[in-house]
């Protein structure tokens, strides 16, 4: 997607348009002009991810710019040199996503950083509960504008039925008076669901009550703003939570994945694959655990180092994503060794002998490096209690397959 850049300032035109290079996936085009602006943006406004924008141009002195991005629906983020309350009431008034003052490098990084939370928006659902249609339309104009998308409800019942069939919402913004279920009722039957790690809830009302405040957050909530709303602490606070959510996905990612690969790690194969092999004898489902182990690893990482190593090992773990399906568990247990648990049964020696001839005739490259190296896997089809004795049943076969001269399937 496009971030158009039309600022007169050269210097911070190059600057943000290579820290978005730099830093994202899109696509970053400076601007000279507003006629340029104005063209662009009405051939492409689909493409367009956002808008920065100098609120003063050469041939746009009195925000034309802005206006122009707005009304064709782009986030737009406004420079400017100075700042004061009618610049500001008049930049929300509009509808602007941000703006930010042209007085420093770190002002710069910031714009950067919007445009990351604009592209992240996309993906993120919001659900509004608001009986007064007043509110509802002021918070969905305000996070339609951060390209989050927005669902709203009138009241809790319907609330909760949008939830039933979005069950990926990640952020509630909830009033307290409503027709039936109170608001913090709501967050209370909310959170039976999903953890504040899963959902940030936001309570509202018009109400300045500390007491009330105290409930929304005994019951659940992330936090609790009251109206009439301040649109830029609205913004910030909604934003806040959406980063805080992040961090724990960041968390959950780092304790679950191997930081090399970005396969499943050890720990995670273990607390998920006992649940796999459980539901595996209470359905009489075949499952199959195999390990995998690169032939004379270490030859390769003498011979080309380890930083070709660490290539081989992301690599593979790559064909091995792309070979097995969504419900299988892909996981490295440590240095060339991995390990796939899933539902095969019978199929099992043809699935792994077709990814052991991929790896065996792939060719593995990179800078001036060009080698094929080859698999050795061991698998069981033997359901056990415990991930732990699998494990060891495919261990002596890893060992059989290493006996046979390497690059072998073997299954008990």
């Amino acid at each position: 997607m496009f971030v158009l850049i039309c600022e007169y300032s050269k210097f911070i035109s190059k600057y943000l348009y290579n820290a978005i290079k730099q830093d994202t996936d899109l696509e970053p085009i400076i601007l000279n002009s507003f006629k340029d602006l104005e063209s662009f943006v009405a051939e492409n406004s689909d493409k367009i991810l956002c808008a920065i924008l100098g609120l003063v141009l050469p041939d746009a002195p009195n925000g034309e710019a802005v206006d122009i991005c707005i009304k064709h629906k782009v986030p737009t983020i406004v420079f400017t040199s100075i700042i004061n309350d009618d610049i500001r009431d008049t930049l929300i008034k509009k509808g602007v996503a941000d703006y930010v003052l042209k007085d420093s490098n770190n002002n710069l990084d910031y714009v950067v950083k919007i445009v990351k939370r604009l592209y992240k928006n996309r993906e993120i659902k919001a659900l509004i509960v608001d009986d007064s249609s007043v509110s509802r339309k002021f918070m969905e104009d305000i996070l339609s504008s951060h390209n989050l998308r927005v669902f709203t409800a009138i009241n809790s019942d319907e609330a909760l039925s949008i939830l039933e069939k979005n069950k990926d919402i990640k952020l509630m913004l909830i009033d307290e008076n409503m027709p039936g279920m109170r608001g913090s009722d709501l967050v209370n039957e909310v959170r039976k669901t999903y953890t504040k790690e899963q959902m940030s809830v936001i309570g509202i009302s018009s109400y300045s009550n500390s007491i009330l405040t105290v409930e929304f957050l005994k019951r659940g909530a992330n936090d609790f703003i009251l109206k009439p709303f301040n649109k830029e602490e609205f913004c910030l606070r909604v934003m806040q939570n959406l980063e805080i959510l992040e961090m724990f996905e960041s968390q959950k990612i780092y304790a679950t994945t191997d930081f090399l690969t970005g396969l499943y790690n050890r720990r995670f194969l273990f607390d998920i694959g006992e649940k796999l092999l459980e539901n595996a004898k209470r359905n009489n489902l075949p499952i199959s655990l195999a390990i995998i182990d690169i032939d004379n690893f270490k030859y390769i990482n003498d011979t080309y180092g380890h930083l070709f190593g660490d290539f081989v090992l992301k690599t593979l773990s790559k064909i091995l994503k792309e070979r097995f399906r969504a419900g299988d568990i892909v996981a490295r247990l440590g240095g060339d060794e991995f390990c796939i648990i899933g539902i095969m049964g019978e199929s099992s020696y043809s699935v792994f002998d077709s990814l052991r001839q991929k790896v065996s005739s792939y060719e593995f490259k990179d800078q001036d490096v060009n080698i094929k190296i080859t698999i050795s896997i061991g698998v069981t089809n033997k359901l056990e209690d415990k991930v732990e004795f699998m494990l060891k049943k495919a261990d002596k076969m890893l060992y059989e397959s290493k006996n046979l001269g390497r690059n072998v399937v073997t299954i008990d």
